[in-house]
């Protein structure tokens, strides 16, 4: 395998292992105060490598809309998108947020690239369209839950497709500003411009009575899902993008529900049924032929 594809593999398991290790501190800590710091630790790694580097001497170069636009991705996609899935993953399963957040991005960039960049609406993305509702109808039918049960399992849903909506007007937006900018600076400019507002939403939040060692290790384990998200992921997400192209490298990258279902069930302990399971194919296989317009 060449290093385009394997590098894009990469980035779909590390936003999985990001998804797993966000998952425990979603449930006891407030949205705002988690993606905050989540976006701090990855802007201290990013910080380092892109001043060391002397990356950050490029900064000047970079067209004053492309710096708009990856502000913008960076608020929309990181501030609020990343922030709707931490409130996602506090009423249900990552094995069920995950494939419903990925496969709404990708249904709607391609909308997105229909409406605004004058592609072409073929029958790969009506099938795939198809193939996506079917998923998530198996992954949101749970019949056999209590009324409090389905209520939070709603609120679940309705989260990820906030997210999974912001995702995609972030990755438009992205895709406007990123030509030729290197992935550490993408991230050194659009970091800051995320994290502004989260210090300001999280003020307002109030943590649980947790005592300091537990309050400690969920730090940790927020500081790493963002560096895993922010760092690894996107560096690789980027870097196959240079090598095979865009359409290839998000068919492969949005292989993460695939890898979060086993190890949710190793790490998480959660269930996976076959209808989740079943759902999250579905989801991934709609997601490639939109992609594959």
């Amino acid at each position: 395998m060449v290093y385009g594809e394997t590098f894009a593999l990469i980035a779909a398991f590390s936003w999985a292992l990001g998804g797993i290790t966000l998952k425990n501190p979603s449930t006891q800590l407030p949205p705002f105060y988690l993606s905050k710091w989540r976006n701090i630790a990855a802007l201290i790694i990013i910080a380092f490598f892109t001043i060391f580097s002397g990356l950050v001497n490029q900064l000047g170069a970079v067209p004053l809309k492309s710096i708009i636009y990856i502000i913008l991705s960076g608020v929309v996609g990181l501030t609020l998108g990343s922030t709707f899935h931490i409130k996602a993953l506090s009423y249900i399963n990552l094995s069920k947020a995950s494939p419903i957040c990925n496969s709404l991005w990708i249904s709607l960039v391609g909308i997105a690239s229909y409406f605004f960049l004058g592609e072409i609406i073929t029958v790969n993305m009506l099938l795939g369209a198809l193939l996506i509702l079917l998923g998530m109808t198996l992954l949101t039918n749970e019949k056999s839950l209590s009324s409090q049960d389905k209520s939070d399992n709603y609120k679940g849903y309705f989260f990820s497709f906030l997210a999974g909506t912001c995702w995609a007007i972030a990755s438009v937006f992205l895709k406007l500003g990123i030509s030729g900018v290197h992935p550490f600076l993408v991230n050194f400019i659009r970091l800051p411009a995320a994290i502004l507002p989260l210090i300001i939403l999280s003020r307002g939040e109030k943590l649980k009575n947790i005592s300091r060692n537990n309050l400690n290790w969920l730090l940790v384990l927020t500081c790493t899902s963002g560096i895993l998200d922010q760092v690894v992921a996107s560096y690789f997400f980027f870097t196959a993008i240079q090598h095979i192209g865009i359409a290839k490298t998000t068919i492969l990258g949005v292989t993460s529900p695939l890898f979060v279902a086993p190890l949710s069930i190793i790490f998480l302990k959660e269930k996976i049924t076959l209808k989740v399971a079943l759902g999250t194919i579905l989801c991934v296989l709609g997601a490639w032929f939109i992609i594959l317009l």
